[in-house]
This record gives C-alpha cells, structure tokens and sequence, in this order.
C-alpha cells in the first residue's frame, strides 16, 4: 500500500505504449438508425446511453504526442473529442486519416476538415486508388484537395504502412462492396 505523502508510480514505460482507441462501433448511419422503428433503434432513441458511434479507431502514440484516425465518419466531431481526452494534442488536429474504404459512414466526416469548420492544413489522408481518384474528382471532396484541407497520401493492397519511426500498419484487402474503392 503506498503513503499518502508519495506519489503512485505507473511501470516504466507503460503511459508511452502506442494504443488504439474504439471511437464507434455502428454500421455507416450509427445507432440508432434513422428511420428505424423496430425495438432496437426504438429503445436507444428514447435512452441516449444505449446509442452507438460510427465505426471508427484511433491510433495514439502518447511518446510523441501523434494521433491518427482510422475512417473519418459522420461522427467526427464527437469522436476528435474522444481522442482530444484521450490525449491533449500538442497542436489541434491529426496526424493522419486512413480510409479502409468508400461507404460513406468511412468518408464523409472529412467534411469537418474543410473551411466551414475546422479548416485545417494539409491533414494527411491515406486511401487506395480508386477512393483517391473519387476523393480528387468528386464534389465537394475535391475542394478539400484543392484547398489544402487535406493531402491524399497513396497506398496500396498488401503493404506496411509507415505512419511514423515507431507505427505501422498493415493494409490488405479484402472482400467487400466496391462502388468507389
């Protein structure tokens, strides 16, 4: 039992493990859904605690203060938030986005990058090829590009991705509806 004039110590080096945060766990329109009147969605729309967050991660390396979102939901705002409280940003923003993919649940909260909101500065956006190319010719999402809201970084199937000298992360494919990715 420790005194109460000594502070706790936490073990050597376990508040500077990267981690990964469960931003939201819900299908692209969140829960409940909109429109849904069955019992499942009913019950959450009458209680906020049992309301679910678009499926999102964060990826967060305390040493070094990085943060990297995993799929830029509709959620957005709330989940900044989340990882804002897990970690305080030496400078607001991130470090990164990586879109798994183009269901608009994965995408469309790049909206809130833009200059009606948080007008940020050349965030680094990771996407497959053909989510690139919708991303660069598509409206309003091409704004983003063109105004350096955001700055498409490549990658491909089946490669490690560095995200800094002490992350990476694996990306493979896999079999999923592919309208624009």
């Amino acid at each position: 039992m420790e005194s109460p004039d000594q502070p706790s110590e936490e073990p050597t080096g376990a508040s500077q493990r990267p981690f990964v945060q469960v931003l939201g766990v819900a299908q692209d329109g969140g829960h409940p859904q909109p429109g849904c009147r069955k019992p499942c969605c009913e019950a959450a729309w009458l209680d906020p605690s049992l309301r679910h967050s678009i499926a999102s991660l964060a990826v967060i390396d305390p040493a070094t203060g990085q943060r990297w979102m995993v799929d830029a939901s509709p959620d957005f705002p709330s989940q900044l938030r989340a990882m804002d409280e897990a970690l305080a940003p030496t400078t607001p923003g991130l470090d990164g986005i990586l879109l798994t993919h183009a269901h608009i649940g994965h995408y469309a909260g790049l909206m809130y990058l833009g200059r009606e909101t948080m007008n940020s500065d050349s965030v680094p956006v990771y996407a497959m090829p053909r989510l690139r190319r919708f991303l660069e010719s598509s409206g309003p999402w091409d704004l983003l590009v063109r105004l350096g809201n955001i700055q498409l970084r490549p990658f491909e199937g089946s490669e490690r991705l560095a995200l800094s000298d002490r992350l990476s992360v694996s990306v493979f494919p896999v079999p999923h509806r592919g309208e624009y990715s």
